[in-house]
């Protein structure tokens, strides 16, 4: 039978203490930005919006959309007989596992998709509201000019 042995957990955390205090370390917070994480190869950096990035990866959702539950097999006698009854008996798995994967693909496109959109309309709008503010704004320089053409002729006839 191993006995236990009891741990000092006052010790340990003035141990604790001593090597932070040693290190320099505060106690102010870091941000997300400075905490080292592991880098996926594959990972493209997101720091701002990217019109063509999202155009870039959409396209390759839309290609990869539907996976296949099973890969044509080669032609070579004794391992194709054994990959097919593998397939047959593994049909009632694989399938609903690859159809669940291809509606979860599919409707990251439709998400996706729907997000270019209201990207799209957003930058429209936008487009069309900053048109807007500036026929107002000349609207309002041309009254301005008018008012004061008034007020000058109104002091000239007194």
């Amino acid at each position: 039978m191993r006995v236990q042995a009891k741990i000092d957990s006052q010790a340990l955390l003035a141990q604790w203490d001593r090597e932070i205090a040693a290190n320099g370390y505060t106690c102010e917070l870091t941000s997300f930005s400075d905490i080292p994480l592991p880098q996926n190869e594959n990972a493209i950096p997101v720091e701002a919006f990217s019109r063509d990035v999202l155009e870039e990866q959409l396209a390759c959702l839309q290609m990869g959309e539907e996976i296949q539950a099973f890969r044509p097999l080669p032609n070579h006698g004794l391992k194709l007989l054994v990959k097919r009854v593998l397939r047959k008996l593994m049909k009632f798995y694989i399938e609903p596992i690859t159809r669940d994967i291809t509606d979860f693909h599919r409707s990251c496109v439709l998400a996706m998709s729907q997000l270019r959109n209201a990207a799209v309309d957003q930058r429209h709008q936008a487009e069309e509201q900053a048109k807007r503010i500036e026929d107002l704004e000349q609207t309002v320089a041309a009254l301005k000019a008018q008012l004061q053409a008034l007020q000058q002729a109104k002091e000239a006839q007194k």
